[in-house]
């Protein structure tokens, strides 16, 4: 190749990846719905942000929803919760409502805060009182949940 041959190629590559790039015929990519473990994780978020800024647990799901939507965009944004708060009390995997123990001043008094109320394939998300979610059969969630 000639010393004139190599940037020419390089050209011609750069070109191609910028067309490319740039041309999207596909239909457009719907956002990720968020997964039930992402939402418990936000739940306990909030709840715990509800204790922190009225010194008591909140009394009820309408207390904390209520307390959700009142929040602005950097408070929300500051505990990862984004914009719709209903949907952080809905499972997407069952479609039901997670159970929430309200009235929960000491989170360190319980082992879960909230979980899914069916879970998937005998399965359940559960929000732990020491602030992550996981996943457990009916006999570990038997245990969780006491």
């Amino acid at each position: 190749m000639g010393q004139f041959a190599r940037p020419t190629i390089w050209i011609f590559i750069g070109s191609l990846l910028i067309a490319t790039l740039g041309c999207n015929s596909g239909p457009p990519i719907a956002p990720l719905e968020a997964s039930a473990q992402d939402r418990l994780y936000k739940l306990f978020n909030l709840y715990r942000f509800y204790i922190e800024k009225n010194r008591k647990p909140p009394a009820s799901e309408e207390d904390l929803a209520a307390f959700g939507k009142k929040l602005d965009a950097t408070e929300r944004e500051s505990r990862n919760l984004g914009n719709d708060i209903d949907s952080l009390f809905v499972s997407p995997r069952d479609k039901k409502k997670f159970i929430v123990r309200y009235n929960l001043a000491n989170l360190e008094s319980a082992r879960s805060l909230a979980w899914e109320a069916e879970g998937k394939d005998g399965r359940r998300f559960i929000a732990l009182t020491r602030g992550n979610v996981e996943e457990y059969d009916q006999e570990m969630f038997n245990q969780y949940t006491k």
